[in-house]
């Protein structure tokens, strides 16, 4: 199974809401045209994940029912790379950040959040 491409993008402080979100996922697909789905974060850690198609296929949210389309769509995919980062706020990004082998689409997520929550815990417990 081929792994999923994905960009992530950070909005800038100003900046929130679903359609602001499909927006942004909308040009991020221009600008990356390998890309399989687009993560958009608003600045508080809500997210939406979006397909080609304008579905979506993933959220924080995790008492949201996806439809169908969803699920199937995430079934074709063995893996996730993480082909860019961009911060909206900032204007930077990072390219081709790596490569997440044999994580189900979706199941991604939770493990990474927690990774940085607790890095960020311990640089506060450092200072």
């Amino acid at each position: 199974m081929k792994a999923a491409k994905q960009v992530i993008v950070h909005l800038a402080m100003d900046e929130w809401g679903n359609r602001k979100m499909l927006e942004v996922a909308r040009e991020t697909f221009e600008d990356f045209p390998e890309a399989d789905f687009v993560e958009v974060y608003e600045h508080a850690g809500w997210f939406l994940q979006w397909n080609r198609d304008e579905v979506c296929v993933g959220t924080a949210n995790d008492m949201a029912e996806l439809s169908d389309e969803s699920h199937e769509w995430g079934k074709q995919f063995g893996g996730v790379d993480l082909i860019a980062a961009i911060r909206r706020d900032t204007g930077s990004w990072i390219d081709y950040v790596g490569h997440r082998p044999n994580l189900p689409l979706g199941e991604f997520r939770r493990p990474l959040v927690a990774d940085r929550l607790e890095q960020w815990a311990e640089s506060c417990a450092s200072v």
